[in-house]
């Protein structure tokens, strides 16, 4: 495979990742078109709780959403950070270029990563060292603290679920998949959330 296809895919999979925050940040804003197409569909006694149902997933993707936006701009803060202090010149763009891509999950930020190493290297090999070792120390404390500890304070999820489920979403449709995983996730407890509790009310009663 030549490398424009590895970038013709890696630029398919940033387009990907935009247009599900687009999806997100679109359901998130369009309450009141959803709720009427709930209503129009489900049966009078069922629209209740899927409207009730759907309030609390669309928060959660909400948040989700903006977790995202904040995992890209603590990443894209660190990278220009890091390569200014080091010295290497393209700073600002590989710092931008890391931000964008980090919306990819696992690839993005691998490809940016071998991006800053080759645009440093061209300078010095020291200095492409250098920016190795700044891109893995980045992406051990991102994966490490930063993913689980934001997520689950955004979405209310268990760090491990959300490992499961980006695995889980790679295995079936790959980055796409990766993409989606944690909406779905978000989603599948909410109605198992709403199952438990109603399986509550009706033993209590």
């Amino acid at each position: 495979m030549s490398f424009l296809q590895v970038l013709g895919r890696l630029l398919g999979s940033v387009a990907y990742a935009i247009a599900v925050l687009v999806l997100s940040f679109y359901l998130t804003i369009s309450r009141d078109g959803v709720e009427k197409f709930l209503k129009a569909i489900l049966p009078e006694g069922a629209e209740g709780r899927a409207i009730q149902l759907y309030k609390k997933t669309r928060k959660k993707i909400g948040r989700w959403f903006q977790a995202q936006l904040v995992l890209s701009l603590v990443i894209g803060t660190s990278v220009f950070l890091g390569l200014w202090i080091i010295g290497v010149d393209q700073n600002l763009v590989l710092a931008v270029i890391a931000a964008v891509f980090e919306l990819v999950p696992v690839v993005g930020p691998i490809f940016a990563g071998a991006l800053g190493v080759a645009v440093a290297a061209g300078e010095s090999l020291r200095l492409g060292m250098y920016v190795l070792f700044l891109f893995l120390a980045i992406q051990q404390i991102e994966n490490q603290l930063l993913v689980p500890l934001v997520m689950r304070k955004a979405v209310g999820i268990n760090p491990v679920i959300i490992l499961v489920s980006l695995l889980g979403g790679a295995q079936i449709a790959g980055v796409i998949g990766m993409l989606v995983a944690i909406p779905t996730a978000v989603f599948l407890q909410e109605i198992l959330n709403d199952w438990v509790e109603v399986k509550s009310t009706r033993s209590k009663k």
